[in-house]
């Protein structure tokens, strides 16, 4: 404690003993042993105002500060919240897909093995396109002849070659249409279909079936291959199509070079 603090405390002390002493103050209910105590704290609050006076560590009083604890209040929204479901009752898991031709009319397609059948007219006719007078001008291959070659049904094709073979579903039949592809040109040519030739199978005039994709190189899809002046080739199309169909009214709508083409298919 420092020595003015010293001096300050024993005539504090000593003062309200004399004063405490001669009744000029009355008993305050301070006991004896806390006077020194009380003395002290005074002697501290008048120096406080002495422009003189440094305070050391020891006569700062402690200060204590009481530790709080913020509650926050739960805010109840006003307002609900609204939760939406989507709405699936248009969603199917059927793999049927509804499209509208350039007829106008709305066609639905569903696929089967490796093909697709479409309900309703071809979904490539093109009404507008002149009709092609011969097969062969759906391709417009130079030097080229395009004839039909005829229609056969088979479980796997071709059968007895298992590397390049083409199966079906059980309940269904791979309807095989030939054609034959003859090379007038006078030399060795190829044939290439790239004219993007579209096909639609029917029996019915209702259901379409498109051909299935396949790796034969003699698909008609996507055939490329030579010919030897005066040979002829063999391409196909292959349709999957149900086993039990009738096949007595079977037709192939074609459509190519900016033009379509009928063809009965006899088998």
């Amino acid at each position: 404690m420092s020595k003015k603090l010293l001096m300050t405390c024993t005539l504090v002390i000593s003062g309200a003993c004399l004063f405490s002493g001669c009744g000029f103050i009355q008993d305050s209910g301070v006991k004896s042993a806390d006077i020194p105590v009380v003395a002290e704290y005074i002697a501290k609050t008048m120096l406080k105002h002495d422009t003189q006076y440094l305070a050391d560590l020891q006569d700062t009083l402690p200060v204590k500060t009481a530790t709080t604890t913020a509650v926050v209040p739960a805010v109840t929204p006003t307002d609900p919240v609204q939760t939406t479901t989507p709405d699936t009752s248009d969603q199917s898991t059927d793999k049927k897909d509804s499209t509208k031709n350039n007829t106008g009319k709305k066609d639905e397609t569903s696929t089967s093995g490796s093909g697709s059948v479409t309900k309703g007219t071809p979904p490539d006719a093109d009404t507008s396109l002149a009709d092609a007078k011969k097969l062969s001008d759906i391709y417009s291959v130079k030097g080229f002849d395009v004839v039909y070659g005829g229609a056969s049904v088979h479980k796997t094709y071709p059968e007895g070659d298992s590397y390049f073979s083409v199966s079906t579903d059980d309940g269904r039949k791979l309807y095989v249409i030939t054609f034959s592809i003859v090379n007038k040109s006078g030399k060795k040519a190829k044939f290439v279909q790239n004219n993007e030739v579209s096909y639609n199978l029917t029996f019915d005039d209702q259901s379409f079936y498109k051909p299935s994709m396949t790796l034969l190189e003699n698909d008609m899809q996507f055939i490329e291959k030579s010919v030897g002046a005066g040979k002829s080739m063999k391409g196909v199309l292959i349709f999957s199509v149900p086993e039990n169909v009738d096949r007595s009214g079977a037709k192939l709508y074609l459509s190519g070079n900016k033009q379509n083409y009928l063809l009965t298919v006899v088998q």
